[in-house]
């Protein structure tokens, strides 16, 4: 049976029973694959039901065209086995794919590689040059592009993983 989630009168309800979000971070990115686990258990002692944690696109495109999203270049590049573990341990998950991440990040989140090949992508100042080096006009069409190409590689996992269709993620929040 698919699970519901619903805001009514200001709560949330999973399957018509209040729920109240008790949630920490756990970025799987910044820690070894060995001990997410641990982590995960952890968590959950401390009275945890839910995690959150960026998916800095960055982190799992560090080359154009060149995503790695099950662990295969790197096992801390696995979220689809992070997504797994905190249902094994029946916790939820808030996931925020970006594009933009922040989170004291390179580039906020976003591939270098977007920055040194795609220059026209930076936000302008009024006087026409660049406004930092690791901003992007969000309404650029060569960024939406790209932008398009990301989500097209982690919307299916997430869409997969969401509490309607099985699975456990409860909330997203796509740009930081």
């Amino acid at each position: 049976m698919k699970n519901k989630i619903e805001l009514k009168k200001g709560e949330f309800l999973i399957n018509g029973r209040p729920f109240f979000m008790y949630s920490g971070e756990i970025h799987y990115f910044r820690i070894p694959r060995g001990q997410w686990e641990d982590r995960i258990i952890k968590a959950k002692e401390a009275g945890l039901n839910t995690v959150s944690s960026y998916v800095p696109w960055g982190w799992h495109e560090p080359k154009e065209g060149k995503t790695d999203l099950n662990g295969a270049t790197r096992p801390e590049r696995d979220i689809v086995g992070f997504i797994k573990l905190l249902r094994k341990h029946g916790l939820y998950f808030f996931c925020r794919p970006g594009p933009v991440t922040h989170g004291e990040i390179k580039n906020s989140g976003q591939p270098a590689w977007l920055f040194e090949r795609y220059p026209e992508i930076r936000l302008k100042k009024r006087d026409g040059t660049d406004f930092s080096d690791d901003v992007a006009s969000q309404m650029n069409p060569t960024y939406l592009k790209h932008v398009d190409k990301w989500y097209a590689k982690i919307m299916p996992i997430i869409a997969r993983n969401q509490l309607t269709a099985g699975g456990n993620i409860i909330a997203g929040q796509l740009d930081n």
